[in-house]
C-alpha cells in the first residue's frame, strides 16, 4: 500500500466508527512518516510500518451510526436432558456405598454385591448408549436448522 493510498484511506475513516478486535474504535487523527503509520483511535494507538497498513486497516470493520447493531438476543437457558443416570445419581451412590460398607462388615455379602454390581454395570451401559443418542438428537436437530 502506498503512502498516498493509506493517506487517502485514513481520511475518509477519519471521525468515524470502526470494529477492530470486538471493541468500538473511533478513528481521531493520524500521522504517516517516511517508514511509519501513527493511528490515534479513542481508545487506542498503533504505530505501525508501512507495510502492514493495508492489513491492519483491513480489520477496522465499519459501523453505520444511523443504523447501529442490534442488541444481542438474550441466552437462552435450557434444561439438560435426563438420563437414567443422571436422575438416579443419588440413590446409585447410597447403593454402592452401602454394598461397600456391608462387603467390609460380612464377606457373606459378597456375591450378591457381585450381582448388584453386574446390574449396576448394566444401567451404566445403558446411560452411556442414553447419551450416544442424545448425542445424535442434537446433530439431527443442528442439520435441520
Amino acid at each position: 500500500m502506498t503512502k498516498f493510498k493509506i493517506e487517502t484511506t485514513l481520511e475518509s475513516m477519519k471521525g468515524n466508527l470502526f470494529s477492530y478486535n470486538l471493541k468500538e474504535h473511533r478513528i481521531l487523527r493520524f500521522k504517516i512518516t517516511e517508514e511509519r503509520v501513527w493511528i490515534v483511535t479513542d481508545l487506542d494507538d498503533f504505530n505501525i510500518p508501512h507495510s502492514e497498513a493495508k492489513d491492519l486497516l483491513g480489520k477496522f470493520l465499519p459501523i453505520d451510526e444511523k443504523d447501529p447493531f442490534l442488541p444481542s438476543s438474550p441466552i437462552k437457558h435450557t434444561a439438560l436432558p435426563q438420563t437414567s443416570i443422571s436422575e438416579n445419581a443419588a440413590k446409585l451412590s447410597e447403593i454402592i456405598m452401602g454394598n461397600i460398607e456391608k462387603v467390609k462388615e460380612d464377606a457373606g455379602f459378597i456375591p450378591q454385591a457381585n450381582a448388584i454390581n453386574d446390574q449396576l454395570k448394566s444401567l451404566i451401559e445403558l446411560g452411556k448408549a442414553e447419551v450416544e443418542s442424545l448425542k445424535v438428537q442434537a446433530m439431527y436437530q443442528k442439520m435441520q436448522s
